[in-house]
């Protein structure tokens, strides 16, 4: 007994014709009587009585009593349909710039895909403010940033900071532990902008006229330019220890104040309901992974 068996015998009860049975089903006569003969067989009884002087379509008793079965068969189908939808896996969209995404929250990322959790991860990385227009056009589920802008679409709720320092490569370079940033050279600097608070305090140290042999948009080139070349840079700690695993980096501290670099969660003010249950896990394993990161700090 089979699903397209029981389809056959409803289709044939409620057109009370084996031929508009054919046509609601878009199948042959032989094939709808195939199909009855099959769960009558299964059944060992006759679903409609026969024989000579026997005008259209007639239940036997057995027929009558297997109706509301065969009703039932189909409803609980149908519910199981749904309900299987309802716990397949969500595609979770998820966006944060490369310096966050590729440096901070690759561990974040694997924590959830060994869980086995009911999502997919569809990580996207863009800069700052397309992860905003992303979050407000519910093209991204969850942003991550570094940088607040005024939104009446979006809730931006800053989650943790990082403590910016300065990186040389350890076999070239003689700068101390502690550095006071007067003696450092823009001529040997690889710049990245980190936001508005950090460009001020730069400009504050060292002239926007001095030279500057290198400004770049990714933490990438920072690490790749600093294998070869007595330079320095200025990066959180969080991808300073990311380079140290692979790279021969030194790690040094500033003698004064620096601004530090804040991360945000963006999220749509109208949630999408079918994310909400995803975005949930994922939050919480955020928490747990601000939580257990040493080299950030979470802003209560």
């Amino acid at each position: 007994m089979n699903k397209l068996e029981i389809e056959a015998f409803l289709a044939i009860v409620e057109t009370k014709s084996f031929s508009k049975a054919c046509e609601k089903l878009f199948v042959s006569q032989s094939t709808i009587s195939s199909r009855l003969a099959c769960l009558e067989e299964y059944l060992g009884n006759s679903l409609f009585i026969r024989g000579k002087g026997i005008k259209g379509v007639i239940l036997s008793p057995k027929g009558k009593e297997f109706l509301g079965y065969a009703n039932r068969y189909i409803s609980l189908e149908k519910d199981i349909k749904i309900w299987s939808k309802s716990i397949a896996k969500y595609e979770l969209k998820v966006s944060a710039p490369p310096s966050i995404s590729s440096y901070v929250l690759l561990p974040l990322f694997n924590n959830i895909i060994e869980k086995k959790y009911p999502i997919v991860l569809n990580i996207n990385s863009h800069w700052n403010e397309v992860t905003y227009n992303l979050v407000e056009t519910h093209k991204i589920d969850i942003g991550l940033v570094s940088k607040y802008f005024k939104s009446q679409n979006t809730i931006t709720i800053p989650l943790f900071y990082e403590e910016m320092v300065l990186i040389t490569n350890e076999n070239l370079s003689d700068i101390p532990e502690i550095i006071d940033p007067e003696i450092l050279k823009t001529e040997n600097e690889i710049f990245l902008n980190w936001g508005s608070e950090f460009q001020m305090w730069h400009d504050t140290h060292w002239s926007t006229s001095d030279f500057n042999p290198m400004n770049v948009d990714s933490p990438y080139f920072i690490n790749y330019f600093l294998q070869n070349n007595n330079l320095w840079s200025i990066v959180p700690l969080n991808i300073a220890m990311k380079f140290k695993e692979t790279s021969p980096i030194k790690i040094s501290r500033f003698n004064c104040s620096i601004p530090k670099r804040t991360i945000y969660k963006i999220l749509n003010r109208k949630s999408n309901p079918a994310a909400e249950s995803s975005i949930q896990i994922f939050e919480q394993e955020l928490e747990e992974f601000i939580k257990n990161n040493n080299y950030i700090h979470k802003i209560i």
